[in-house]
């Protein structure tokens, strides 16, 4: 018996770059807090089921979205706001961005350069590895002032 196929990668050109007409797009501004995730998640779980999208999608675009949100969080300055679109026609999937207002400086008085690179690694690092093992195409761009993170997934069938 064979697996049924799930967010994988697909031999297809990207949301981003392919020219796909969008079915549905939605833009959320996110509180600049630890809260931001959670709310995201929310959100992008209720938009993603209300688009039919397959639980194992659902499950791995909810892991980019925590991760990319988490991340403008925790490293850049606000606003923080996440766009989620959908295609209609082939390649069928989602669009991850999440917006923010570019690196944040860093504490005063901190030196990451003093932290032990294992912990360093065991405390943070891993959401880039965890973006590009589910996503088929990620990436980073400035656009009007902002700082974009996106990521595209791939659904095996139409959504």
């Amino acid at each position: 018996m064979t697996a049924t196929p799930t967010c994988e990668a697909q031999p297809q050109s990207s949301l981003l770059t392919s020219g796909t007409p969008r079915r549905a797009s939605r833009t959320l501004r996110l509180p600049h807090d630890p809260s931001a995730a959670a709310s995201a998640r929310r959100s992008a779980r209720e938009l993603f089921v209300t688009w039919g999208l397959g639980q194992d999608c659902v499950d791995n675009a909810l892991l980019v979205v925590t991760e990319l949100v988490t991340n403008a969080v925790q490293h850049a300055q606000p606003p923080v706001r996440l766009r989620l679109s959908a295609a209609d026609s082939a390649p069928f999937g989602v669009e991850i961005d999440v917006a923010d207002g570019g690196p944040a400086p860093a504490p005063a008085g901190t030196d990451e350069a003093d932290a032990p690179a294992e912990t360093a690694l065991a405390e943070h690092g891993r959401g880039t590895l965890i973006v590009a093992t589910l996503a088929e195409h990620h990436g980073t761009r400035n656009a009007a002032g902002a700082t974009h993170h996106w990521a595209t997934l791939v659904a095996p069938e139409p959504i």
